[in-house]
């Protein structure tokens, strides 16, 4: 029997489902937890350390940097709906290597969440890695405390070939009808929602207090990195630790006006209140997770950290053309004139946070702190 496939289509989105359960606001915690382990025989976490990139056994990456000194064990390795590593370090620390890309984050993130093998519903959440920084605001090498985080994926997009020539940009919010107009996503027909992510202002507030005036690493490439982006004060100085914006897309985008659109975008969303400074390609995908398992009462998503740190620039100095600027010297691999001082101020400026959290865990554990 032949079926009308288009007549089919009709008829199936013509369809209403009128039982439609919202489990939103049910705790599923217990329920999940009691089915997997009892609660009360679990170890209880102090804080989860988060990273996603790891370039190799030989090198070190977002994670090596911390695992390097020795502090921590293997728990698990490339097991079932982790896309990394599980580590155990000492007094309730945990770390995770979740993986490259928002599905890989998400998915470790929330198998971890889920396993039952830990109590996190105390625990503190601080996701480090590398970033783009926007070189008009963020200085190689900079520390970057994350206030507002946006997805920049979920969108429609028209090559810049196609689209009208007095837009900006191709890429417009899903339902819109131009570059920033209304958009028409909602949580009926998308699921829940992620385009934006306000992290803790209070606790994001604390932890830059307590480690803006952390000296910070630089180096000569650095140095001669920055004088290259002439008309560009504002990263003219060594590295700072600062408050701002981070986009998150799967793509490794690299040029001036797709920054010029990051800017607009993470404006956009967040109705004028943030600031892009940073770029990376995970961060949507395991603040996702941690929403998820938040409203399932396994963590505590007011209690989540997020530091990025600027290994480059997120488009070229005059003179230098995207692709110089984005492979360096060496076609193929990645121009990254601060991965070794990222890293490490990344390192340094975590471990204060960490080491704040567990010599003082009594308190912490009760009130999440705040910058007063």
């Amino acid at each position: 029997m032949l079926v009308d496939e288009r007549r089919m289509k009709s008829i199936f989105f013509r369809v209403k489902f009128p039982l439609r359960p919202s489990f939103r606001n049910f705790n599923f915690g217990p329920f999940i937890a009691g089915t997997i382990k009892d609660m009360s025989k679990i170890n209880p976490a102090k804080l989860v350390l988060v990273a996603m990139y790891e370039p190799s056994d030989e090198e070190f990456g977002e994670l090596g940097v911390f695992l390097k000194d020795g502090n921590f064990k293997l728990v698990q390795a490339d097991t079932a709906g982790l896309s990394g590593r599980l580590y155990e370090g000492e007094d309730g620390l945990l770390a995770i290597q979740a993986g490259v890309g928002n599905p890989n984050t998400a998915v470790s993130i929330m198998a971890l969440g889920l396993a039952g093998g830990y109590d996190l519903s105390k625990a503190y959440w601080l996701i480090s890695g590398i970033a783009g920084g926007n070189p008009r605001n963020c200085p190689l090498g900079s520390v970057v405390w994350t206030d507002w985080a946006v997805d920049g994926d979920l969108a429609f997009e028209i090559s810049p070939e196609d689209k009208p020539e007095d837009w900006s940009t191709g890429i417009l919010p899903i339902g819109a009808k131009e570059p920033y107009g209304p958009h028409s996503v909602d949580d009926a027909s998308f699921g829940q929602r992620y385009e934006v992510s306000r992290l803790n202002p209070d606790l994001c507030q604390w932890a830059y207090n307590l480690t803006k005036e952390i000296p910070l690493l630089d180096s000569d490439e650095m140095k001669a990195e920055r004088m290259a982006y002439t008309g560009f004060p504002g990263i003219q100085g060594p590295p700072q630790v600062l408050c701002g914006g981070n986009l998150t897309t799967g793509r490794y985008w690299h040029s001036r006006k797709m920054t010029e659109w990051a800017e607009r975008w993470v404006d956009y969303w967040t109705e004028g209140e943030g600031t892009f400074y940073t770029s990376a390609m995970e961060d949507t995908g395991t603040l996702h997770a941690l929403r998820h398992l938040s409203r399932m009462g396994l963590v505590d998503n007011d209690r989540v950290l997020l530091l990025r740190t600027a290994s480059n620039f997120t488009f070229p100095p005059p003179g230098r053309t995207v692709i110089e600027n984005l492979f360096g010297e060496a076609q193929g691999d990645a121009h990254y004139p601060a991965y070794i001082p990222s890293l490490e101020n990344a390192r340094t400026t975590a471990t204060t946070i960490i080491n704040e959290i567990l010599s003082n865990w009594p308190a912490y554990w009760e009130n999440i702190p705040t910058p007063g």
